[in-house]
């Protein structure tokens, strides 16, 4: 084996074994979103249903819509579903505003996990503390999918005005060996999916 991959177990062993034992308190809002998304990924029936509920969910206007939506997506597996969600979807029909609010409280909350900051200027800094970490990224604009020219020529501008703040910033950002390197020589500070 060479020196690398050996370097890299050797590495990944290390950090696992400090983690070993360690976890969030059972009350900590990364634990219970943790929780939730192990539990949603391990039943494909779930995960499908629930992603269709997420990603319908910004265009409902009404409690009740929410509630009805909420019911034909998740009360299809309502068999995967964990007995307290089962009692919230039976019980959203007399409570819809509540599971609307519910609802839509959780998808962000699990959104932030996930999405850096919703313009180029706010998630510069925070890449500038994941390099000092440091730590290698890929930014995403999510939403890309459009439906219309309109839709269309929106989204490339965000991408222009996102590649041209990262151009800016990158050219002040220090080399870092462990991120900006690999064994064939220099890589990209930054890489934009598209």
């Amino acid at each position: 084996m060479n020196t690398l991959q050996d370097a890299i177990l050797a590495n990944g062993g290390e950090i696992f074994a400090r983690m070993h034992g360690q976890a969030p308190s059972v009350f900590s809002r990364k634990n219970l979103i943790g929780r939730l998304l192990n539990w949603s990924m391990a039943n494909e029936a779930v995960k499908t249903q629930l992603f269709r509920f997420i990603d319908v969910l910004p265009s409902l206007r009404s409690s009740s819509e929410v509630t009805e939506h909420a019911c034909t997506y998740l009360g299809t597996c309502s068999g995967g579903l964990p007995v307290p969600v089962r009692g919230v979807v039976r019980l959203s029909r007399i409570f819809p505003w509540l599971t609307a609010f519910a609802a839509r409280q959780s998808v962000v909350r699990l959104a932030h996990q996930f999405i850096l900051a919703p313009t180029a200027a706010e998630a510069i800094p925070v890449l500038r503390r994941m390099r000092q970490l440091p730590l290698a990224f890929t930014v995403d604009v999510l939403g890309e999918t459009a439906v219309s020219e309109n839709e269309a020529d929106h989204y490339q501008a965000r991408y222009f005005d996102l590649i041209d703040a990262l151009a800016d910033e990158a050219e002040t950002w220090p080399r870092l060996e462990q991120i900006d390197t690999d064994d064939r020589g220099a890589i990209p500070k930054v890489n934009l999916s598209v």
